[in-house]
């Protein structure tokens, strides 16, 4: 079954500190295509490469578990060390091996489609560079984590909501059960407008990380009673870990405390 999950996140209620400069926004999705048999035994799910997809998922779960890393459950306020416990965790697992760790810069006129071009141009999807519907996809998951407006009320010189660190989380199966995983990231610059509250990108020079891995399915097979210990999760289950809430209204307000401030997103359509 071909699937692609796309799953934008965005909080409907939470805090964010005076002193807190940086936002962080997570994002998952799952390209390609899973085998995977949801009424598998935990041991037929990491002994059958058919299965894989949901054995990287189980995995991962038990990274974001010691890291801490739970977007769906911290919303806005998870951290960045978070995040990076999360990051560091992926490579020590030895039978996910490192496809390609690239930095790409990305020069920023301020335009959100051109903010979105820039990745295009820059993404290699774990299909490869030539892949340009994957570099789209993965461009549109990123900019569609910008937020559009901050309420006027609180868009004052004092703001504190400087830069956004966009995460893009991608897992791929592929037609042959060979999986990947993409770990991408951005922090992004913004200006707030005092009288209106619109969010703007600045010009400026920024990076996309971008570390990709390829499971090597030799450990899940061949030491099958080891892996199967671990909890079970689907896919699905995992990008929506991944990802930061989106409320129904699709309209975000952050409760304004003395040291907080309001953010509100406003989606088109």
């Amino acid at each position: 079954m071909n699937l692609v999950y796309s799953l934008l996140i965005l909080l409907s209620v939470v805090a964010i500190p005076a002193q807190a400069l940086v936002v962080v926004s997570s994002k998952a999705i799952f390209t390609g295509v899973d085998n995977s048999d949801p009424d598998a035994s935990a041991f037929d799910t990491f002994h059958d490469p058919r299965n894989h997809v949901t054995a990287v998922a189980s995995v991962i779960e038990g990274f974001l578990k010691h890291a801490n890393f739970r977007p769906k459950e911290h919303g806005y306020n998870e951290t960045r060390d978070q995040y990076y416990a999360f990051e560091r965790a992926v490579p020590t697992f030895e039978y996910f091996v490192e496809k390609s760790r690239r930095l790409g810069v990305l020069k920023l006129t301020g335009d959100l489609g051109q903010f979105q071009d820039a990745i295009a141009d820059n993404y290699e999807p774990i299909t490869g560079k030539a892949d340009v519907t994957a570099s789209a996809v993965a461009a549109s998951a990123f900019a569609e984590q910008i937020p559009q407006y901050v309420d006027p009320a609180l868009s004052g010189s004092w703001n504190p909501l400087r830069s956004l660190f966009l995460v893009l989380i991608t897992v791929h199966g592929g037609e042959d059960n060979k999986i990947g995983v993409d770990i991408s990231a951005i922090n992004v610059h913004i200006d707030i407008d005092e009288s209106t509250g619109l969010v703007a990108i600045k010009e400026q020079i920024a990076n996309l990380r971008q570390d990709t891995f390829q499971l090597d399915p030799y450990g899940f097979v061949t030491f099958t009673e080891r892996f199967s210990m671990y909890q079970k999760v689907s896919v699905a289950n995992i990008l929506d870990d991944l990802s930061t809430p989106k409320p129904e209204n699709r309209t975000i307000k952050v409760y304004a405390a003395p040291t907080d401030t309001i953010i509100a997103y406003r989606n088109k359509g």
